[in-house]
């Protein structure tokens, strides 16, 4: 959440933006694979494999976050997991 409020602060910020900056601090992470088309990308969760479009996100995201999310969503241990590079 904190790449994608962070894209959505940047003058210019974009999908794609938003996808370089998720590669770049989590490319490692055995919860994230990469898909071959366009802004998409994918999580490995207990759910299993899940593809997600990053196009729209930063539109949609505009928005101001309330602040209870980032709080909840840096409580999280699979966040903490993944900024750990998923070991």
């Amino acid at each position: 959440m904190p790449l994608l409020h962070e894209e959505c602060l940047v003058v210019g910020g974009s999908d794609s933006g938003f996808i370089s900056k998720l590669w770049s601090n989590h490319g490692r992470s055995v919860h994230l694979d990469r898909v071959t088309s366009g802004n998409t990308f994918a999580i490995v969760h207990y759910a299993g494999r899940v593809e997600y479009t990053a196009e729209g996100f930063i539109e949609k995201s505009r928005d101001e976050l309330r602040q209870e999310l980032p709080d909840c969503v840096d409580g999280s241990d699979y966040v903490r997991a993944l900024d750990a590079g998923g070991n």
